[in-house]
């Protein structure tokens, strides 16, 4: 996403990201909202903060793997989805947008046999009325890459 896309999404959402670097740059305060989303909607049962782990800052790791052997632990990741589908839709998607951003990508590790695709003009209206919006697009928008 260049620096146009990014303020376009951004403004579409709700969301305020002026003065910030491009690229990398970005990352420290990627870093401080991601942590501040999980911590706000209360999404600390799905992931962790391993500073060992971390990349351009950002120390934020999906539970329910083994990161010293890159093994699932079936227990954690059972709990992990069973957590994750009763989450309301709006929460589901905040996860569910962690979890791509980290992979960079489509993920068949935790997003398993769990809701995780929505058509957008729905996903925008459920994080519309749950509040959710703005972060959600703040956060994409200062993704700078994991």
């Amino acid at each position: 996403m260049d620096g146009r896309e990014m303020h376009a999404l951004a403004t579409v959402c709700g969301a305020n990201i002026d003065s910030l670097p491009e690229g990398s740059g970005r990352a420290p305060a990627f870093a401080a909202h991601l942590v501040d989303v999980i911590a706000r909607y209360e999404l600390g049962g799905f992931f962790l903060r391993d500073p060992s782990q971390s990349i351009n800052g950002i120390d934020v790791r999906p539970r329910g793997v083994n990161y010293r052997t890159n093994q699932v632990v079936a227990t954690e990741m059972a709990e992990w989805r069973r957590s994750y589908k009763a989450l309301p839709p709006a929460r589901q998607m905040m996860v569910a947008t962690i979890i791509w951003l980290y992979r960079g990508g489509p993920d068949k590790t935790w997003l398993f046999r769990v809701p995780s695709t929505w058509h957008a003009a729905d996903a925008i209206a459920a994080l519309q009325e749950a509040l959710t919006l703005r972060d959600w697009g703040r956060m994409l928008a200062l993704y700078p890459g994991w």
